[in-house]
């Protein structure tokens, strides 16, 4: 159950991260703080290992899972322009990956804030 509701609240909280922007430095630390405490009142305020791999897991696989489908929408609509230029891919395949970076900056803040909320003493 627990591992079911840090996926969910992952999720939307990737979602929305991902969305943001530059912000991600005041969304990541409270999307983290979030995820952290769904975990915690699941699973009845229990600490431990276990508990610190779900909450750090989960936010890792709903980020896996948001840039896959960003990645897979971006690929799709280059795809779907057959038309570009040889040249043109060179362009293109870099700035798939350009818009990863903030988002990726918010994942590792909200890691941080996840885990050391969950830290077991």
């Amino acid at each position: 159950m627990t591992i079911l509701a840090a996926l969910a609240a992952s999720s939307v909280g990737a979602a929305i991260l991902f969305a943001v922007g530059f912000f991600v430095f005041l969304i990541g630390p409270a999307y983290g703080a979030i995820v952290a405490e769904v975990v915690l009142r699941v699973s009845g305020y229990k600490r431990g290992r276990t508990v610190e791999w779900i909450g750090v897991g989960s936010i890792v696989v709903a980020a896996a899972a948001v840039i896959g489908f960003n990645l897979m929408v971006t690929a799709a609509a280059v795809k779907a322009s057959a038309t570009l230029a040889p040249g043109m891919a060179a362009i293109v395949v870099p700035s798939m990956f350009s818009g990863l970076l903030w988002p990726l900056v918010g994942v590792g803040l909200a890691i941080s804030v996840c885990f050391s909320k969950l830290r077991y003493f």
